[in-house]
């Protein structure tokens, strides 16, 4: 046997205070929540303005020394045309370049259709070949120049020194503006490598440059540089990689992974030209110290301050619970059962006011628990008789939609309607289940189908009652009404009933079709009220049913009998017109010997000697009405037909006869229109004769020509 373990209720006093400590936990938690949030937001922008400035210090000084080299370029093109002076010239010029410009290691001149015309360097062949390469890779290049605009490459490594190379373009231009050329010259950017050095981020931050693809360009660990490390699944890197982000961009810092693996506060600032970006870095232990110590104080003096709070609320709720543990005590002993005793009313006005109350309360629940008892039993009664009627309601409901499926696929009256009140009855409990058609005359309500043995009584003597007369089925058959008898004995419509004895309650539902009364649906049961206008509104979806079921048998019936007069009417006809040609015709068909079809002109009327001797016979049948035979004899006596033989020749059978009403149908729409035409013929000679005289004189001429030899005679006839 299992026990509850009852859990032990505080004092009150312990309670107040308890909340007066937590209160003031909770107040004093939120404000040093409240004031480490606005420390943390202080010295997040206090870091991202730290990061930012040296970024974009160390982003101007980039770009500023990638302008600088584009602008000795462009001196170089603007002071003299090299697309006008030999290439002897055009190579001094590229020398003067590499001279007043120690960062450029090489310097080449391409002329209008990129081919090299110049070159000058302080680098070895092999060096000049790896430069060249990379040159032609870069096939946008001359698309981009001879727009007019500069060009700047990928970073890619030399593989003599492992140093970081660009190259810079600029178009060569005439004084009118037309593209002649353009000057390439290698860039050195081990320049970067030692600002990204010196680049100071706190005390343990780091700093590096990526390109838009996430490649490494400069950092202080020059072997991952080397390896070309992509960074893009960094997520500040990411950023970069996937915003188009422009100098002068206010980039939020994030807590993120670094580039080393640790947790970092990040941020990053592009270049614009070139397409790069220097993102720093700064241990998230470093950036956040200040705070993490203030976080460290404010929770310290939260919990003093907590403590002291918890301290005032045990001496404030002491004061205040002695009345309150008074009430309780009172109530303590009224739920044991004393409901006499009343509270003592004393102390503050709350309390007083809550004395008052519960006396009050106390008061009421005398009076309550007087007649509590029989209204609990008053509402399970209730319950219970919503139940059982909420169950009956579902039983009908079911019941319906079974009786439904089962008469919907019934399309024999004589069948259906003595299964409509078997059905009804099994599933509703009905005494007597009656279904009452009226007459061709509307006059009477006959019973055609009955479930009981008084009902089988009155269907075998023909029970009918008149309509509007006799019993509530009169009543419901002359009005379309449905009607209740709640007790029949006693009400004055109805009549004794011998064969219905046992009768103590009666229903009667109208059958209708197409707003017609057809009929009544007559149940009736054993027990006294058996029936309220819920079994009205319910029963009567069941006799929509069985009055659709009805209506569907009768058409089932008359389209049965329709299709039998219509065969029998077409099999006749055929008959009779089989029989003229059997009559007239000189040849009743023919004979193959085996050689060439032979004419028939009498019946064969020997056919039990021929099937004596292995012959088949088929008739020939359309629709039922023989119009020939097909007789078929084997050239050897005793030959056993196949089942493929047998079925050919019935097939046979079958075409031949349609063949042959198709023609005699032919042969008689020509005669009817040859009858017609010579009628025609007839009619229009007679209509252009303009007397008396002319039209009997036409008429026996047009006669004569129709029937040869034959003597006619017209004449008009005495008053």
């Amino acid at each position: 046997m299992s026990t509850e373990k009852k859990q032990t209720a505080r004092s009150l006093a312990a309670t107040l205070a308890t909340a007066f400590f937590t209160l003031s936990a909770v107040i004093l938690l939120i404000s040093s929540g409240l004031q480490l949030f606005s420390n943390i937001q202080t010295q997040q922008a206090a870091i991202s303005s730290q990061q930012l400035l040296v970024a974009q210090e160390a982003s101007k000084t980039v770009s500023n020394y990638i302008e600088d080299n584009f602008r000795s370029l462009e001196a170089i093109v603007e002071l003299t045309d090299l697309s006008k002076i030999s290439p002897e010239q055009q190579k001094a010029v590229l020398e003067s370049v590499l001279g007043f410009q120690p960062a450029f290691r090489q310097v080449i001149f391409l002329n209008i259709v990129g081919n090299e015309t110049a070159h000058a360097a302080r680098i070895s062949q092999t060096e000049y070949e790896q430069f060249n390469t990379q040159m032609q890779t870069e096939i946008e290049m001359l698309t981009v120049i001879e727009k007019g605009q500069r060009y700047i490459s990928p970073i890619y490594i030399d593989n003599a020194t492992s140093e970081p190379l660009i190259f810079l373009a600029v178009p060569v231009t005439n004084t009118l503006g037309d593209f002649k050329g353009t000057v390439v010259a290698e860039l050195n950017l081990k320049f970067i490598w030692n600002l990204v050095n010196q680049l100071r981020i706190g005390k343990s931050g780091i700093a590096y440059i990526v390109d838009r693809q996430g490649n490494l360009i400069a950092f202080n660990d020059i072997s991952r540089v080397i390896k070309g490390e992509n960074l893009a699944n960094l997520e500040k890197v990411g950023e970069f990689v996937n915003r188009d982000a422009a100098p002068g961009d206010q980039i939020p810092i994030s807590l993120s992974q670094g580039i080393n693996g640790a947790t970092v506060v990040t941020t990053f600032v592009p270049l614009g030209s070139p397409d790069w970006a220097v993102v720093t870095e700064l241990p998230w232990q470093e950036a956040y110290q200040n705070v993490i110590k203030q976080g460290v104080w404010s929770i310290l003096v939260t919990l003093s301050m907590a403590v002291l709070a918890g301290l005032l609320g045990i001496i404030a709720a002491r004061r205040l619970a002695v009345p309150l543990t008074d009430l309780t005590d009172t109530a303590t002993q009224i739920s044991e059962g004393n409901i006499e005793l009343a509270a003592t009313v004393g102390g503050p006005n709350e309390t007083v006011r809550l004395a008052n109350a519960f006396n009050s309360m106390t008061a009421q629940l005398r009076g309550f628990i007087g007649n509590l008892e029989q209204r609990v039993a008053e509402r399970t009664g209730e319950l219970e008789a919503a139940t059982q009627q909420l169950k009956r309601r579902a039983e009908q409901f079911e019941a319906i939609a079974q009786v439904s499926r089962v008469i919907s696929s019934i399309q024999d009256q004589a069948e259906l309607l003595p299964r409509i009140t078997r059905m009804i009855s099994q599933h509703f409990g009905f005494y007597h289940v009656g279904v009452f058609l009226l007459d061709e005359n509307n006059q009477y309500a006959v019973l055609r189908a009955a479930n009981s043995e008084g009902g089988r009584r009155m269907l075998a003597r023909r029970h009918r009652l008149e309509v509007g007369q006799t019993g509530i089925v009169g009543y419901v058959t002359a009005t379309g009404n449905p009607r209740i008898a709640l007790d029949t004995g006693a009400d004055a419509v109805f009549f004794n009933n011998p064969d219905l004895p046992e009768t103590r309650s009666e229903m009667a539902l109208p059958l209708t079709i197409g707003g017609k009364v057809v009929g009544a649906l007559d149940v009736q049961s054993t027990e006294q009220n058996a029936f309220t206008h819920e079994d009205v509104n319910i029963l009567s979806a069941l006799t929509d049913q069985v009055s659709t079921a009805i209506q569907n048998a009768r058409l089932y019936e008359e389209s049965r009998e329709a299709l039998a007069q219509a065969e029998t009417a077409y099999r006749q006809l055929t008959g009779e017109a089989w029989a003229n040609v059997r009559r007239f015709a000189p040849i009743v068909g023919y004979r193959f010997d085996g050689t060439k079809p032979e004419p028939l002109t009498q019946y064969t009327k020997d056919q039990q000697a021929e099937s004596q001797k292995g012959a088949f016979s088929v008739p020939l049948q359309l629709r039922g009405e023989s119009i020939g035979r097909l007789r078929i004899k084997p050239v050897s006596a005793g030959y056993q037909w196949t089942e493929n033989e047998i079925a050919i020749i019935r097939a046979t059978a079958e075409r031949v006869a349609l063949a042959a009403e198709n023609a005699r149908l032919v042969v008689e729409s020509r005669k009817s229109a040859a009858k017609e035409q010579v009628i025609g013929e007839i009619s229009a000679k007679i209509g252009a004769a303009i007397n008396l005289d002319n039209i009997l004189q036409t008429t026996l001429r047009e006669m004569g020509r129709i029937l040869p030899g034959a003597e006619i005679s017209i004449q008009v006839e005495k008053e």
